[in-house]
């Protein structure tokens, strides 16, 4: 099941190795750029894709 699940101390770093594609990179700034924003803007709140699903 796909889901939204908080970005913790558990999943952030494997959050930052997630790449962006060439189409995507004009238009999305790098996850490590926006788990830092996160941290420091209060109005933003910090999710990942989670696709929870057995294999």
């Amino acid at each position: 099941m796909i889901q939204l699940v908080p970005v913790t101390a558990e999943n952030w770093e494997a959050c930052c190795e997630l790449t962006l594609t060439a189409e995507q990179q004009d238009f999305m700034e790098a996850n490590v750029y926006s788990i830092a924003q996160a941290k420091f803007e209060p109005s933003l709140v910090l999710r990942a894709i989670s696709d929870a699903s057995p294999d």
